[in-house]
């Protein structure tokens, strides 16, 4: 069966992605990466209720530093975030994807993010105009990879999970979405997004 929609993340599939920036930081400041990465993927850590709109950012950057500290280590947070938000940048080839799905196949955006700038207009984006379905942690209180938001996508977008393909970077967001139903494509490329795109949804994108 063909895919009558295309859903994509948003940090790290149509932008780059912040963890190389967030790497160098960490090398500097020497702070081991296994304690950030913890604070990011903990589903009941404070990042996970930043991105649900549970905390507000300094009661986030608070905690981070309180257990940097109970470690002893110093983390400068104000360094941190900017390391984080400066890591973001456009992959304009994949904004290009979505222009040009757009009126052939059902459009969504499901991403886990903050309220600092919204969810899509801080890179910039109109997630109007780009999608017919824009789901975003920050504004639902869930976030990937709680089943609850994929179902929650679909769901919006009137199409049944199997008949909607999934791009993800982090490889358990991908199993998730696979375990809703959905059909899940761990993005690595440019290239290897549209090839997979265009198999699973039979549609010629012409951007090569």
């Amino acid at each position: 069966m063909l895919a009558r929609a295309v859903v994509f993340d948003l940090g790290g599939v149509l932008t780059t992605s912040p963890l190389p920036t967030v790497s160098d930081f960490l090398v500097q400041s020497r702070i081991p990466p296994e304690l950030v990465y913890a604070w990011f993927t903990n589903p009941a850590g404070a990042w996970a209720r930043y991105e649900t709109s549970i905390l507000e950012e300094q009661d986030v950057l608070s905690c981070m530093e309180l257990e940097a500290s109970e470690q002893g280590l110093e983390l400068d947070v104000d360094g941190f975030v900017q390391a984080f938000f400066a890591g973001f940048s456009l992959r304009e080839e994949m904004i290009d994807v979505v222009r040009a799905l757009k009126g052939k196949v059902a459009l969504g955006c499901l991403t886990n993010t903050v309220r600092r700038n919204g969810a899509t207009e801080m890179f910039g984006l109109d997630g109007a105009a780009l999608f017919d379905v824009v789901v975003a942690s920050c504004e639902v209180g869930m976030r990937k990879p709680d089943p609850a938001i994929y179902e929650l996508t679909c769901r919006r977008l009137g199409v049944c999970p199997p008949g909607v393909v999934f791009l993800d970077d982090y490889r358990l967001n991908v199993e998730a979405a696979l375990a809703a139903g959905m059909t899940a494509v761990l993005f690595r490329s440019e290239d290897q997004a549209v090839r997979d795109i265009e198999n699973l949804t039979g549609l010629e994108l012409r951007l090569r």
